[in-house]
């Protein structure tokens, strides 16, 4: 009789065994897998030229919707005026002072840090979508991804008579079928041009008027409608990142372009932030483009609060020497007091279905 016992016992000491290791499997089949990351950058991008932020033309319909969804940061400052360094601020979460990137010759040093590289080593499938010929391989921006397209790289025939300009449709065409069969979790950077100068390109059916920044607004309608095209392809647990590199002049203090200045209409950038989980609000304290990769990296919200340090382009090597005077700390102190407009449930749904090309 004992023997049976025994058995019994030993029986059910497997039963628990088995239940235990197929519990374990179901909690971990269970736990949140890693999310989707894709960063949408869009070159030259004024804060107050985007509807949500206060512009009265109707230049954004489809980020102003996806706006409802997001964390709104009103007063998001790149760490410089011009391109490389500011984008090389959001990859690798490191001031222009500490990356060394300050001048269009400046390659990306390898022992830097740098998010698709980071991610990949996270067992993530990454990829760049590229349309400022700025970052090419040579220069180390393609580290880490497991696919890079760079404008600069393509045929003649696929750029425009400006020379300058790429088509943003033609990126996002490229952008679009790698998100659709890309394996999860995946990465995905996602550079467009449309706001940058010359203004050459056809707005197509949008027109605000003959003036540069009336081609300069129709130039973001039409970047708009590309940006809703890459929208309408992620699923809502991914997590999406809308912003830009610096802004743009358009005679303001005499000067038209970007780069030469520290002003708000440069370094006043819009960063819209869907994060699953997490609840659609504004928050109004100060964040610095360099404070995006941390937070994909730690799996929190970017962190607000405290300063950011931004440095003009260095335009000649000897300037060099004048970066700790180049530069402005923009602080809390500094912020105006914006109001998010309230955009009305009927514009959201028309431009939803916009942005899913029902319009």
């Amino acid at each position: 009789m004992k023997k049976y016992l025994a058995i019994i016992a030993m029986a059910g000491v497997g039963v628990c065994t088995l239940g235990l290791v197929l519990a374990g499997c179901f909690r971990a089949s269970a736990e949140p897998e890693e999310p989707n990351v894709l960063i949408i950058l869009l070159d030259a991008l004024r804060a107050d030229h985007v509807g949500c932020y206060g512009y009265k033309r109707n230049t954004t319909p489809n980020i102003d919707a996806f706006a409802r969804d997001c964390i709104m940061y009103t007063n998001c400052y790149a760490t410089c005026s011009w391109t490389k360094p500011s984008v090389t601020s959001l990859l690798t979460g490191l001031t222009c002072q500490k990356h060394g990137v300050r001048a269009g010759w400046d390659p990306l040093r390898e022992d830097l840090p740098y998010l698709p590289a980071q991610m990949q080593a996270r067992g993530y499938a990454t990829a760049g979508f590229v349309g400022n010929p700025f970052f090419s391989s040579q220069d180390g921006y393609s580290r880490g991804c497991d696919y890079y397209w760079l404008w600069s790289d393509m045929p003649r025939l696929e750029w425009l008579q400006g020379g300058w300009e790429i088509d943003d449709a033609v990126t996002v065409n490229q952008a679009i079928p790698w998100i659709r069969q890309a394996r999860e979790p995946w990465f995905a950077y996602v550079h467009l041009m449309s706001p940058h100068g010359p203004y050459d390109l056809p707005a197509r059916v949008y027109d605000f008027g003959p003036g540069a920044l009336d081609q300069y607004d129709a130039k973001l309608r039409y970047v708009d409608h590309q940006v809703g095209r890459l929208l309408a392809e992620v699923l809502p647990d991914t997590i999406v990142i809308v912003t830009a590199d610096h802004g743009e002049l358009f005679g303001e203090y005499g000067i038209h372009g970007h780069g030469s200045l520290l002003c708000d209409e440069l370094i006043h950038v819009p960063l819209l932030v869907r994060w699953p989980g997490e609840a659609p609000r504004v928050e109004t304290g100060l964040v610095g483009l360099d404070r995006i990769a941390p937070a994909v990296l730690d799996g929190t919200l970017p962190e607000t609060g405290g300063d950011v340090r931004c440095h003009l382009e260095i335009r000649d090597p000897a300037d060099a020497r004048l970066l700790d005077v180049l530069t402005r700390t923009v602080t809390e102190a500094d912020l105006p007091d914006v109001v998010a407009p309230a955009v009305d449930a009927e514009t959201v749904r028309k431009a939803q279905l916009e942005a899913l090309g029902y319009l």
